[in-house]
């Protein structure tokens, strides 16, 4: 946003987040995409707004891109709690749904590791929930290997930032962290 002040910015499996309203700068136009029980339960919290539609379809619905007016502008997905739901499978064809959309983006996508998904048992979230993780990564590089038209451009560890705020002897569980924790993988496209 700070580069593109002006952005189209789609947010798949937006929930009840309220993201547009924590980073909105006055000129960049939202989309909140969730399948449709979700979308409806937004009206319930959510005030209209002229620069923010709300979509209610699934993210494997590819009528979706179609309804996001770019006019120019860059366009910016973000998925945060979401690909780790679903198999590789799925998220191969979301990933070329996207490539075959749109002909240039920027993508940050919430990624699991790997290993929790074989831990998801004993997730504190899931463990009482009926949903299980699916799909997981070590370095993000593997939503390239499902899409290579996708570059990646970046990978933030949130344990960077979770670091700065751990008590004195949870400090000592920062390598731990380093491979269990989520990352953000960031990615481009150029047809």
């Amino acid at each position: 946003m700070e580069k593109y002040p002006d952005c189209v910015i789609v947010s798949i499996g937006s929930g009840l987040d309220t993201r547009f309203l924590r980073v909105d700068n006055g000129k960049i136009r939202w989309y909140n995409l969730d399948l449709p029980e979700v979308i409806e339960e937004r009206k319930l919290f959510f005030e209209p707004s002229e620069r923010v539609t709300d979509i209610p379809k699934s993210a494997f619905d590819s009528s979706w891109t179609k309804e996001i007016k770019l006019n120019g502008k860059k366009l910016l997905i973000i998925s945060e709690g979401v690909l780790m739901y679903f198999e590789e499978k799925q998220i191969k064809e979301f990933l070329e749904m996207l490539t075959d959309s749109f002909d240039s983006f920027e993508a940050q996508f919430d990624l699991l590791y790997k290993g929790t998904v074989k831990a998801t048992k004993h997730h504190d979230v899931l463990k009482n929930m009926n949903a299980t993780f699916k799909w997981g990564v070590k370095d993000g590089s593997e939503v390239v290997k499902l899409n290579p038209k996708l570059k990646q451009t970046g990978l933030i560890n949130f344990t960077d930032e979770m670091k700065l705020h751990l008590p004195g002897w949870k400090k000592l569980l920062i390598p731990l962290f380093y491979i269990v924790n989520n990352r953000l993988g960031i990615y481009t496209f150029e047809k």
